[in-house]
């Protein structure tokens, strides 16, 4: 949370791997697509960091305005039984650009 009381997801990683996954697959997409909106509806985007020991050594931030529709347009043409979606750091940043 910030100082205007904001929220954020954030995962911190000395394997420069960052899962964002939402559990198993109901059958149907709605239920799906459903959950995955549930989570983000309060959160104003995700962090991930990069560490060396304690010592942070990249981050990047992406919004909940773009984050939502790539993972979202991700779990609807994918059909693995788990919804989760794996980014390393630099894949992550790029989301900004799309």
């Amino acid at each position: 949370m910030d100082a205007d009381g904001k929220l954020y997801e954030y995962k911190v990683s000395i394997t420069n791997q960052y899962n964002f996954n939402f559990n198993a697959r109901f059958p149907s997409w709605e239920d799906n697509k459903a959950r995955i909106e549930r989570h983000w509806e309060n959160i104003e985007g995700a962090w991930v960091g990069q560490r060396d020991g304690m010592k942070i050594t990249d981050k990047a931030y992406v919004p909940t305005s773009i984050l939502l529709p790539y993972l979202l347009e991700h779990f609807e043409r994918t059909k693995g039984s788990q919804l989760n979606k794996n980014f390393r750091i630099q894949k992550f940043k790029e989301l900004n650009n799309v």
